[in-house]
């Protein structure tokens, strides 16, 4: 079988980071802000791939006579047809930067609408990528899909930074439809589809590339009417339709997508090598999209608007450590200003001197470089032309004030970010501009408890130390038991050396209470943006906990304030986007689920992604490996939000005052649980209220368990035997850091890169059944009820006339 590839390739280059600067990597490509020079490097050439390897190296030749000749303009304009249905061969590159995002960009093409207009969609990909395109391609591509996808091996050299399509006689659709490696995501759905049923028989037709500029006055007078929505174009790049009959009969070499529109324009005498949408929003005049000024913008981002974005950094290296989170950006279509301030720039009156590139296997990152000595009046009047939604600066520039109370008065979100935590801010990216504003609203308590295991501690510290902040103020505060031993005191007493993200707060009981309240009162929420993280000895964290955590809280959280709760303060509770918030949400778990434990013939091994894989549920579960809700509250690294903590308290109260069901009583909340039985755990006692109210936690589910906490399962409360068989069922691999620049974090390899919608999460009960937050909500509904009726009506277990005469029992559970 034939196939066909188009695509860019951009080699990394592994030198040492002290030669950057002058090892091509970077590019100067202009001396001052207004004068940008384009750096055009794309090549397309037109092969024959006659097996699934071709290896054959790149032929120079000479392009034949094109097929069609017509110096009308007004023919040329006016050649446009409707494309069929099922007409189209949709030619897809794959590249190492978009195999991790392909879900993504084949999404469009799953809608039934835009399916329709295919006869096939072929995947080229290099050799190496192709089991995981292929494995991809199963998991996401319905059964019923309207289309069929087919992958094809292409390996290249990518030195010669080349791109390749097929000549007419190995296609088979009257069209192929051009892409690049991102699909058609540059493109809003309106354009998507017209891109797909407007064809032209004398030139490809399409939304992007460069407007024809001719010196004439006749010709430049001539160009067709705003009314017609087209115009011709010097070149196209993708994405782009073009009819099958204009394909070379052999091979050609095409070095740029300039040359390939001066290939097509052989059909006319105006220098036309395309024709170009005039109403959509990616037309290019030039190779690049650019702001008025010359800063150079991402390309149009259909899925929402796209966020405008300003970065300061202190040299061209922490462009290189920052280069996930900024390639990113630029891949979900986002507008980025980048300026460096050269602290080692001799003294000038210039506020930009030099625009320069960098780059990364297929992105293409330009920026500008700042003069730190340059009059502060001066800068202001510059960033004063500079519209931005967020501004991302490093912690100790010496300009960082100034910039920040600029961007502070005209009321941007202004976000601070240490220079060790730029490689693994790549994150950040998935962030919608909503939770982009939140930014510094929520505040993370961690809540240490400790009693007798200094080496735990010590080892839980070390890993806290290590952890991630991003810039944000953290307090923690150690719990420590009455009878604890010297050693842990001492090393609680000392640790504030070693704290420096924020207050350490150091407590000790003064009257032994045990495990159950040494949790319970570990923590009091200040606010309905207050969080807490729970923490015994025996856990170590991930470094990137704490992105995790914060991600999950920008996008979904939503407050409840039941009237029985103490009064929380917060101006506002609300976060991320409307559709994503749920008031169901008590928290997120750290830690990855291997087991379930709470059926009642005794804990079973569990892997949520063999799960969703599994007949019953791969049909209604997009992804297997999204994260997932359960109702099972976790103890070996979670984070409680607020008002579900408060009413956990009121809960506690309520069942340890008697006044409802006696704590000795034979009725259980929870019918056909283990939990029952753990008469000295807090957990009991949580999962009673999630069963009851509906509550679910949300998990990860990475690869091979990798996780963001882990239990050692030290000896202890719970814990009386520790063997090997345990051992291994509780301790789970913690997500590492990136170990180089340019690499992705672990957190990237989300489904699409990002957290899913709420209402696309897997919901598992208690015991780990797939179900809907419908059914538990129903569920714990019907329990309640069953319980206010007996409470009322059953001698013994109610005070005075019941539960009817006690408010808070009948607010919540009556309710």
């Amino acid at each position: 079988m034939l196939g066909i590839s188009l695509w860019t390739w951009l080699a990394r280059v592994n030198i040492p980071l002290t030669t950057l600067a002058g090892s091509g990597l970077f590019q100067e490509t202009g001396q001052g802000p207004q004068e940008v020079h384009r750096v055009v490097d794309t090549q397309i050439a037109f092969t024959l791939n006659t097996s699934a390897h071709d290896n054959s190296p790149l032929q120079a030749e000479t392009p034949p006579p094109h097929p069609f000749k017509s110096d009308n303009r007004n023919q040329i304009v006016a050649a446009t047809v409707d494309i069929p249905d099922y007409s189209i061969t949709g030619i897809l590159p794959i590249t190492p930067a978009s195999i991790d995002h392909l879900q993504e960009i084949l999404e469009p093409f799953l809608r039934t609408s835009l399916g329709h207009a295919f006869q096939e969609i072929t995947l080229v990909t290099p050799g190496h990528l192709a089991p995981s395109v292929s494995a991809t391609l199963q998991a996401i591509s319905p059964s019923n899909a309207p289309l069929t996808f087919s992958v094809r091996e292409k390996d290249c050299d990518m030195r010669d930074e080349s791109a390749y399509i097929y000549p007419k006689r190995v296609i088979y659709s009257p069209w192929v439809l051009v892409m690049g490696w991102d699909g058609l995501r540059s493109l809003e759905s309106q354009s998507q589809r017209r891109l797909l049923t407007l064809g032209h028989h004398l030139l490809p037709i399409g939304p992007r590339g460069r407007a024809l500029n001719t010196t004439t006055e006749t010709a430049a007078s001539s160009l067709p009417s705003a009314t017609s929505g087209l115009h011709l174009a010097l070149y196209l790049r993708p994405p782009f339709v073009v009819a099958s009959s204009l394909l070379p009969e052999e091979e050609g070499h095409f070095r740029t997508w300039e040359l390939l529109g001066a290939y097509f324009a052989r059909c006319n005498s105006f220098g036309a090598g395309g024709i170009l949408h005039s109403n959509t929003k990616t037309v290019d005049q030039g190779l690049d999209s650019s702001s008025k000024d010359g800063l150079p913008l991402a390309p149009y981002r259909d899925h929402g608007p796209p966020i405008r974005f300003t970065f300061f950094l202190s040299n061209t290296l922490n462009v290189q450590q920052l280069s996930p989170l900024l390639c990113q950006l630029i891949f979900r279509r986002h507008h980025l200003h980048i300026l460096v301030v050269e602290t080692n720039m001799k003294y000038s009156f210039t506020s930009v001197r030099r625009k320069a590139r960098f780059r990364l296997d297929t992105c293409r990152i330009d920026f500008f470089i700042v003069n730190q000595f340059m009059n502060r009046r001066d800068l202001s009047a510059h960033l004063g032309d500079l519209e931005t939604d967020a501004v991302v600066m490093l912690e100790g520039l010496e300009l960082n004030n100034h910039f920040r109370s600029h961007f502070i008065r005209k009321g941007r979100t202004v976000i601070r970010l240490p220079v060790e935590d730029l490689m693994y801010s790549d994150w950040m990216s998935s962030l919608s501009l909503e939770e982009w504003r939140n930014w510094h609203r929520p505040k993370i308590e961690i809540s240490v408890i400790t009693r007798d295991r200094p080496q735990s501690l010590a080892r839980l510290l070390k890993s806290l130390t290590e952890a991630r902040y991003f810039g944000d103020q953290v307090a923690l505060r150690l719990n420590l038991e009455q009878d604890c031993d010297s050693k842990t005191v001492e090393l609680a007493h000392s640790f504030h050396r070693n704290w420096t993200q924020g207050p350490l707060f150091v407590h000790r009981r003064t009257i032994h209470a045990g495990l159950l309240p040494a949790v319970v009162e570990s923590w009091y929420p200040s606010s309905l943006d207050n969080y807490g993280l729970l923490l015994e000895d025996d856990v170590e964290v991930s470094p990137l906990f704490y992105a995790w955590a914060k991600q999950v809280i920008l996008k979904y959280r939503l407050a409840t304030f039941p009237s029985f709760h103490p009064p929380l303060t917060s101006s506002s509770f609300r976060y991320g986007e409307e559709a994503d918030r749920s008031p169901s949400l008590f928290g997120v778990s750290l830690y990855q689920q291997k087991h379930i434990e709470l059926r009642k013939g005794g804990r079973v091994p569990f892997n949520a992604r063999s799960l969703f894989s599994s007949p019953e549920l791969k049909q209604h579960v997009q992804d297997p490996t999204t994260p997932y809700l359960s109702q099972v509250p976790c103890s070996w690294g979670a984070i409680y939000f607020p008002d579900h903590w408060s009413e956990f308290h009121s809960y506690l109260a309520l069942r340890f005052s008697e006044t409802w069901i006696p704590i000795d009583s034979t009725t259980t909340v929870v019918p056909n649980v283990r939990s029952n039985h753990w008469s000295k755990s807090w957990k009991k006692f949580f999962i009673e209220m999630t069963y009851l109210k509906g509550y679910v936690m949300l998990y990860p589910n990475f690869e091979e368990f990798e996780s963001l906490s882990t239990n050692h399962l030290e000896l202890g409360s719970h814990v009386k035997v520790r063997s090997r068989e345990k051992k291994e069922l509780f301790e789970l691999p913690l997500m590492p850091l990136p170990s180089e620049a340019g690499e992705l974090t672990g957190l990237s390899r989300l489904p699409g890169g990002r957290l899913p919608s709420f209402r696309d999460l897997p919901v598992l009960n208690l015991t780990g059944a797939a179900t809907t937050l419908e059914d538990i909500v129903e569920i714990g509904l019907a329990r309640r009820k069953k319980l206010c009726f007996s409470s009322s009506s059953k001698e013994g277990l109610g005070s005075n006339d019941g539960v009817r005469n006690h408010g808070s029992i009948h607010n919540f559970i009556c309710a």
